[in-house]
C-alpha cells in the first residue's frame, strides 16, 4: 500500500549572494509575476509513469463530456445502443514551461534565497537544501545527494496519455480511442513524500529529494509565499510522518481507506501550522522587501486557499501561531505534533 503526503503550494540557503534586498528590487518581481503567464515551450520533467490519479480521470471525463460529436460518432460506429467504456492504459508525466526571461529568473531565484535565509536564521531549523536551479531543459538530472534540489520553473503541468475501449451490448465489436493532452495544474509549489506499508506491516516513508516551484500565479501572493510554505513543509514533514506512524501502530488492522484518512488528517494539520507560519513570515517580507504590497492581495490569497479541503485548519493555524509565537509553535510540533493538532481543534471550537 502506498499513500502520498503531498503539499501543494531556494543553492544552499545559507548566506545568499543576492541582489540588494531593497523594496524596489522585489517590487519589480511583483510586476513581473503580474504579467500574463507563458504556456510554451513545454518540456518534460520526467518519464511517463503508469499511474492513475483523480485529476487525470477527471480530465478524461471532462474531455469526453465536451466532445459530444466524438461520442455520437463512436455510437454510430458501434451500431447504436447503450454506450460503455473501459480504460485500457493510462500514464502521465510532469511537464513545465521554463522561465527564459533573465531578469524574472534572477529576481525570483534571489527572492527565494533571501526568504530561506530569513526562515532559517529566525527559526534555527536545519537547512534542507543542496541547491537551487532555474530549469531550462528536458529531463533534469536530480542529484542523489542528501539535500533537496529546488527546481524553479515558470509554469507546471501534467501530460496525460490514455487508451480507451468503447463498446455496447455486442461483445465482439468495440472502438478504441487514444487521448493525449496537457493540463496546467496550478501547483505553484510541490513537495511529496510517500508512505509505504508492506504486507508484513512494515511502515516506511520515502521522501522526494526535489521540489518544484513556479514563479507565476493568478494571485501574486500565491507565487510569493512558495519558498516560505515549502520550506516549512519540508522542515516539518519528518514530524508529521512520526505522528502518522504512531497512529498506524495502534491500529488492529491496516485498511487502505483508514490509512488514507489518517494521512489526509495529518496533512491538514501540517497545512494549518504552515499556514500560520506563512502569515507571520510573509508579513516580515512585505515590511522589508515588498514596498506597497496591498493587504487586499493577501486576503484574496487566503480566500483562495480556504476553498480547498486540506486548508480547513488555516484560520486556526494563523490564530495559534499568532498567540503562541512562531518559534514556540515550531518547537511544540517538533516535540509532539499532537499538541499542535489539539490546539488547532481547540481554536476551531472556541474561535480563540
Amino acid at each position: 500500500m502506498t499513500v502520498a503526503l503531498h503539499s501543494s503550494a531556494n543553492l544552499s540557503a545559507g548566506t545568499a549572494g543576492t541582489l540588494p534586498g531593497t523594496a524596489s528590487n522585489y517590487s519589480r518581481l511583483v510586476e513581473l509575476i503580474r504579467l500574463e503567464d507563458k504556456v510554451e515551450p513545454v518540456y518534460a520533467f520526467n518519464d511517463f509513469e503508469e499511474t492513475i490519479d483523480k485529476a487525470g480521470i477527471k480530465y478524461t471525463k471532462e474531455y469526453f463530456s465536451n466532445r459530444k460529436d466524438l461520442i455520437r460518432k463512436i455510437r454510430r460506429d458501434l451500431g447504436g445502443g447503450s454506450l460503455r467504456w473501459r480504460l485500457d492504459n493510462f500514464k502521465q508525466r510532469l511537464v513545465f514551461v521554463p522561465e527564459t526571461r533573465d531578469e524574472y529568473a534572477a529576481l525570483y531565484k534571489n527572492y527565494c534565497k533571501d526568504v530561506i535565509d530569513l526562515i532559517l536564521n529566525e527559526t534555527r531549523l536545519k537547512n534542507p537544501y543542496s541547491q537551487i536551479k532555474t530549469l531550462q531543459h528536458d529531463d533534469p538530472v536530480i542529484p542523489e545527494n542528501p539535500g533537496i534540489t529546488v527546481f524553479l520553473v515558470h509554469n507546471l503541468a501534467r501530460e496525460y496519455y490514455g487508451s480507451y475501449s468503447f463498446f455496447n451490448e455486442n461483445p465482439k465489436k468495440e472502438v478504441k480511442i487514444s487521448l493525449r493532452g496537457t493540463q496546467f495544474i496550478g501547483e505553484i509549489g510541490s513537495y511529496s513524500s510517500m508512505l509505504e506499508i508492506k504486507k508484513d506491516g512494515t511502515i516506511r516513508f520515502v521522501r522526494n529529494n526535489y521540489t518544484i516551484w513556479q514563479n507565476s500565479a493568478q494571485l501574486t501572493y500565491n507565487a510569493l509565499i512558495v519558498p516560505i510554505e515549502e520550506t516549512f513543509h519540508i522542515a516539518l514533514r519528518p514530524y508529521t510522518e512520526k505522528a502518522i506512524r504512531n497512529v498506524l501502530k495502534n491500529l488492529a488492522e491496516v485498511k487502505t481507506h483508514e490509512v488514507e484518512q489518517i494521512v489526509e488528517q495529518w496533512v491538514a494539520v501540517e497545512e494549518g501550522l504552515v499556514g500560520g507560519l506563512v502569515n507571520v513570515f510573509f508579513s516580515k517580507i512585505v515590511s522589508r522587501d515588498l514596498d506597497n504590497f496591498q493587504s487586499v492581495e493577501i486576503e484574496r490569497g487566503l480566500e483562495s486557499k480556504l476553498r480547498i479541503k486540506k486548508y480547513r485548519h488555516l484560520l486556526e493555524g494563523i490564530r495559534v501561531v499568532k498567540n503562541t509565537g512562531y518559534q514556540a509553535a515550531v518547537d511544540i510540533y517538533i516535540r509532539n505534533p499532537n499538541n499542535i493538532k489539539e490546539m488547532l481543534i481547540k481554536a476551531k471550537n472556541r474561535k480563540i
